[in-house]
Order: C-alpha cells, then sequence, then structure tokens
C-alpha cells in the first residue's frame, strides 16, 4: 500500500510538473513551487473527500476526482506538444490548458446525462421462449451519484419491462447510507430474477459488507454459482475468479450465461457457453485513456463473437473517480433472446 501511494504521488506530481513546465516554462519562482504545491494539495484532498460525509460532500467528491481527470488531459496534450517541438513545430504553449479546459467541461456534460439504452439481439435454438435481459455495471454507486440519476435510469430501463436484470460488478462504490440505492434496486422488477456478480470494487470496500448490500438490495449473489431461471443457466464468477468453478463449466442444451466483471478468458471460455456479460473497463471513459485500457482488455466495449459464443462489455452504467466521460456513453444494455 505504502509502494502504492508513492508511485501514485510521484506520478501526480510529475504530471502537475509537466504541465506547468509546457506551458509556462516555470521562469517566476513561484511557478517552480506551484506544481508540488497543487500535486501535493491535490493528493491530499483525494483522500480526505473519501472519509468525509458532510455538507457538500458530493460537490466536493465531484471537484476533486474531475482534477485528477482534467489533469490528465491537460498532461496527454502537454506531452503531444512536447514532442512537436522535437519537429519544429512550436505551437502556442498554452494551447494544451485550453484544450484540456474546454474538454473537461464537454466530457462533464456527457458524464451527467442518463445512461443510453443500448439493445442488442442474440438468437438461439436453445430458447424456449422470447426474454428481455438488462444489464447493470459499474454503477459505483456513492457520493459521486445522486439517487435521483439512478431512480431516472431504472425507471427508464423498467419501461421495456425485463425478465431478467443482471448486475455484473462494481456497483456500490460505498458501504454506508446506502439505503436510498438499496431501496430503488429492490423496487425494480424483474420476474426472471434480479443476478449480482463482485466486481474488483466489492474487494477494495469490502467484499462481506458489499454482499450485505446486495442481499439487502435483493440481489441473487452468484459469485462461483449456477442457477436456472425461464430456461436459462446463468453462471457467475467472482472478481478473483474460482478456477475450479470455471474449469467445471460444461456447454449445456439450455442457453448457457457466464457474469464475470472483467472480459477476460472469453475465448478459452466459449466452448463452454453462449453468452458472457462483463464490465469493467468503461470504454476508457476519458479519451485517450481507452488506448492504454486495449492494451489491457482486448475486448473493450460493445459486441463480440467467437464461434457460436457472444460477449458483450458494458461501458459502464455511471462511471468511476471524475464525473467525466469523453467519446464514451453511461450505458444499460437491453440483450433480447430470441428463439430461432
Amino acid at each position: 500500500m505504502i509502494v502504492f501511494f508513492l508511485v501514485f504521488a510521484f506520478i501526480i506530481i510529475l504530471m502537475h510538473y509537466i504541465c506547468f513546465l509546457q506551458c509556462f516554462a516555470l521562469s517566476s519562482p513561484l511557478l517552480k513551487y506551484l506544481p508540488l504545491t497543487l500535486g501535493i494539495t491535490f493528493i491530499f484532498l483525494l483522500f480526505a473527500v473519501s472519509k468525509y460525509n458532510g455538507f457538500g460532500a458530493s460537490i466536493l467528491h465531484i471537484l476533486v476526482h474531475n482534477w485528477l481527470g482534467f489533469i490528465f488531459l491537460w498532461f496527454c496534450f502537454s506531452f503531444v506538444f512536447i514532442f512537436l517541438k522535437i519537429f519544429h513545430l512550436n505551437l502556442p504553449s498554452y494551447l494544451p490548458l485550453i484544450i484540456a479546459v474546454i474538454l473537461t467541461l464537454i466530457s462533464t456534460w456527457t458524464a451527467f446525462k442518463e445512461p443510453v439504452i443500448k439493445q442488442i439481439e442474440i438468437t438461439s435454438n436453445k430458447l424456449q421462449r422470447p426474454l428481455i435481459l438488462a444489464q447493470i455495471s459499474d454503477t459505483h454507486l456513492g457520493k459521486n451519484i445522486n439517487p435521483k440519476r439512478l431512480e431516472k435510469a431504472l425507471k427508464e430501463l423498467s419501461s421495456y419491462n425485463p425478465d431478467i436484470v443482471v448486475f455484473t460488478g462494481d456497483i456500490f462504490e460505498e458501504t454506508k447510507n446506502m439505503q436510498p440505492y438499496i431501496d430503488l434496486i429492490k423496487n425494480l422488477n424483474a420476474p426472471c430474477g434480479k443476478y449480482v456478480i463482485s466486481g474488483n470494487h466489492e474487494y477494495y470496500t469490502g467484499l462481506a459488507a458489499s454482499r450485505e448490500l446486495f442481499k439487502q438490495a435483493g440481489l441473487i449473489d452468484l459469485d462461483n454459482k449456477t442457477i436456472e431461471t425461464c430456461g436459462l443457466i446463468i453462471n457467475g464468477v467472482s472478481d478473483t475468479p474460482d478456477k475450479n468453478f470455471l474449469n467445471k463449466l460444461e456447454k449445456q442444451e439450455k442457453f448457457s450465461i457466464l457474469l464475470s466483471h472483467q472480459p477476460n478468458n472469453f475465448k478459452e471460455l466459449s466452448p463452454k457457453i453462449d453468452l458472457m456479460l462483463s464490465g469493467h473497463t468503461h470504454a476508457g471513459q476519458i479519451w485517450p485513456f481507452n488506448y492504454l485500457v486495449a492494451l489491457r482488455y482486448p475486448y473493450t466495449k460493445g459486441f463480440y463473437k467467437y464461434g457460436e459464443s457472444n460477449l458483450y462489455v458494458n461501458s459502464g452504467t455511471f462511471y468511476w473517480g471524475p464525473t467525466m466521460r469523453l467519446f464514451t456513453n453511461n450505458e444499460i444494455t437491453l440483450i433480447k433472446l430470441n428463439e430461432k
């Protein structure tokens, strides 16, 4: 943990220095110390806001985390401008700052928009009747998501009358003061059940506490479990996967679904399942971070097919950290399962 903190602090301060160096050249004594001061202040506020639940906590949370998104964008364009100088392309030094400000405003506006209902259709002779399955993922419910936003999103989803709703991890970002969110999820109607698996953030916030919130919200925990409902077989794997559970999976006569927070091992598991549902990537959330995400996860967003098996990677129903989405959208996936 200490090593992670030191590396994180070094990167944040370095990003501030590079941004200020490119834009202002750090010509005055004040500017020389300003990046260090801002970097340290940001790190302090980032950890302080995670513990603060008083008046204005949500606004402060958004401001501090959007600072992170802004400095990331400023750093990216500053780095590009520094690279261009090698080829004697000397553009105005203040342009990266202006571009970062504009993109931060645009991405903040996009993040506050309601989730897009992304509809896809899958046909299989294993299906006995048409079903509508809704996937919610990476909501990160807490100070940065007002309960009214979740209420509006779930109301829109309910208008499609889903038979099944699955939550593919990273649902609760906090474990205290979650009752408004719990009540909204609990009241969501799904005749064939509401199911959930853990994501990496369930481990960060405390797996036992997260599972208790799942229970209170009326969600059936499918971590390393299998259930049959409405003619479907739904398997779930925890974010720290149980390899024995995955090895025991077998091709079924009925339509088989695997819930896996991270879109890993799809090709290896494809002979055993008909559909895999994942999240985690947020589609990169803030361009150009998506290029880094793609290095780790070849299946970054959307629909993929391998053989007779399908994979859908949800872009995130809300977001993590900065209330920002640049060239990505909040998403709820609506999958229409039709018999052939």
